[in-house]
């Protein structure tokens, strides 16, 4: 059951998008006009359903386990205090950061550990592409580099379970 402060993730496809639930149909959020126009990213109020837009959904507090969630009042308190904020930054500072923030006060993207798990290899930003040298793979867009670190990460996490 989806209560006040919980965290949802959407599935896009290419990325996961995040929400902080307010209650009442309502979450605030990092919020743009798709990858084109990330840098227009805004911290909003909006409506769950026009978020959800045929996406899948759910409710995801699993990093509770490693930061303690902050109560669902001041989690909310925070969210709303960066309404109209527009810092959003893809590596530093995205949808997924700001949930976190808000609820466990530590501001973390498992999305983004691609460059963790890439810290040997040359990155470079070109025009909101990156460059994965080393490897030989080419250009490749944001979003897919991010779905692609998403996806090891969660492998890899996955089978450091298994072996325990």
């Amino acid at each position: 059951m989806l209560k006040p402060g919980d965290l949802i993730e959407f599935d896009r496809r290419s990325y996961r998008h995040w929400s902080v639930f307010e209650g009442d149909g309502y979450v605030v959020q990092y919020n743009g006009e798709g990858l084109h126009k990330i840098h227009l990213a805004e911290v909003v109020r909006v409506q769950l359903k026009e978020v959800v837009n045929g996406s899948r959904c759910r409710i995801n507090n699993r990093f509770d386990r490693e930061k303690p969630p902050l109560t669902a009042k001041e989690t909310l308190l925070r969210a709303k205090k960066r309404l109209g904020e527009r810092k959003y930054h893809v590596l530093n500072n995205n949808c997924e950061h700001f949930a976190k923030w808000c609820r466990n006060d530590h501001q973390h993207s498992a999305q983004t550990k691609i460059l963790d798990l890439l810290e040997d290899y040359t990155l470079m930003d070109l025009s909101q592409n990156i460059y994965l040298n080393k490897l030989g793979i080419g250009q490749i867009s944001w979003a897919d580099a991010i779905r692609a670190g998403y996806e090891v990460f969660h492998h890899m996490s996955d089978q450091q379970k298994e072996e325990l």
